[in-house]
């Protein structure tokens, strides 16, 4: 017999439960995201609309945002990953790639959304996520170098704007584009070289691209540096820089003391922009010159978001970066991951927006468009220890083009300090 009591528990216990489940039921997953953008302005207050957008879509998941500045650089990560605060998203330069995927710390894109990535996004955009076979989170900012040149230094000095394709004739423009002081040092160069290290790497990859030559073996395990092709491009440099007359080094990236510059990326817009809005139309972009073989090849260089591999809620992650970089909105035709970096001035990563972004269709864009649109884009590799790497070889550069070091002194530094670094990331794995 069951006693009333008894009977009032069970039923209060029955409510609890059903209850406690239907609490459970409706609780909100909650996603950490890090920015290394401001949220306040420009490309991060964006970025912050469509979270809370996404936020007020649905009652399933809350993507909380916050910023650091600093979040993207592999020490910053490493210390969360010690600690094991990281978020669940987080922005990653793609160098840092190898470093996190080999300790486990990021994730590779589920396989079931490896389809729709490879039909909305360009072939030279997924390179800059593809490390080891796998596809480690969505671009973000793409950068491929290009040359961007001031059609109005052109016209005073009676030069054509009908681009060259080699680098000897680019030269020789930069020649008759550019200015002395009485004293015969240069008043305004023809060509400027601001020794950034996208650059300087830029310009020797698409030389040795260009030229049929690789820095790094196929397994990306031995370094090349020591090659002819390596040995031409850095000779080249020398030239262009030492025997031209022509160059100038540092300066401003808004062309006011050079007339032809290489530009790391089409995120320099927003520099012009800055500087003197009516400038930008005055300021074009052609692609880098092809290689010694004739084949165009442009670096790239770019930032991905990411997957904490830490995550308790990958699906959800995945999801709503499939909804950020991926969909594309109907009265736009636009991508909002595309929207962000339209903001930027970054180059379009899917066909969608690549079709679809106003700016594209800029003058000062089309050195960047017309190679990621043509396929002649390829990826920085994405060696063991890539930040090390990449350090070494723009210091040893810089060598060179400062006039410390010869070529061949230069490249035999690097490939001994290289390949150690390469040597001790995999003797780690």
């Amino acid at each position: 017999m069951i006693r009333r009591g008894n009977v009032y528990s069970l039923v209060l216990f029955s409510i609890v439960a059903v209850l406690a489940f239907a609490m459970s039921a409706q609780a909100k997953v909650t996603l950490d995201m890090v920015t290394h953008w401001n949220t306040g302005v420009s490309q991060g207050a964006l970025l912050k609309q469509y979270v809370e957008e996404y936020n007020a879509m649905q009652d399933e998941v809350e993507v909380v945002l916050s910023s650091d500045p600093s979040n993207s650089q592999l020490s910053k990560i490493l210390v969360w990953a010690a600690g094991g605060t990281l978020p669940d998203i987080l922005p990653i330069s793609q160098v840092v790639i190898p470093d996190l995927a080999g300790t486990g710390i990021i994730q590779p894109l589920a396989e079931g959304t490896l389809d729709q990535v490879e039909n909305a996004f360009l072939p030279g955009a997924i390179q800059l996520v593809t490390y080891d076979d796998q596809v480690w989170g969505y671009p973000t900012e793409n950068m491929p170098n290009a040359l961007s040149f001031d059609t109005v230094e052109f016209a005073n000095r009676g030069v054509s704007t009908d681009f060259p394709e080699t680098w000897p004739e680019v030269v020789e423009i930069a020649k008759a584009l550019t200015t002395y002081n009485n004293d015969g040092s240069i008043q305004k160069a023809g060509l400027g070289w601001s020794q950034g290290f996208r650059e300087n790497i830029g310009f020797l990859m698409s030389q040795v691209w260009g030229g049929g030559g690789q820095l790094f073996s196929s397994d990306l395990r031995k370094a090349n540096l020591l090659s002819e092709p390596v040995r031409n491009a850095v000779d080249l440099l020398e030239d262009i820089v030492h025997e031209s007359g022509a160059v100038k080094l540092g300066g401003s990236r808004t062309l006011e003391h050079q007339a032809i510059r290489i530009t790391p990326g089409p995120w320099v817009r927003g520099s012009i922009l800055a500087a003197d809005e009516s400038r930008l139309q005055e300021i074009h972009t052609a692609p880098m010159p092809v290689g010694p073989s004739g084949n165009r090849v442009v670096a790239n260089y770019g930032w991905a978001i990411t997957i904490a591999a830490t995550t308790d809620h990958p699906v959800e992650s995945q999801e709503f970066l499939a909804w950020l970089a991926n969909d594309v909105q109907q009265d736009t035709g636009t991508t909002r991951m595309g929207d962000i970096m339209a903001t930027l001035g970054s180059i379009p990563n899917t066909r969608a927006d690549i079709a679809n972004q106003p700016f594209v269709q800029e003058p000062f864009m089309q050195g960047f468009v017309a190679p990621m649109a043509a396929n002649q884009v390829r990826s920085w590799p994405m060696v063991p220890n890539s930040a090390e790497v990449y350090k070494v070889l723009n210091r040893e550069l810089n060598a060179v083009i400062n006039g410390k070091s010869s070529p061949f002194q230069a490249l035999n530094n690097a490939q001994t300090e290289i390949q150690a670094a390469i040597d001790a990331a995999v003797a780690g794995e």
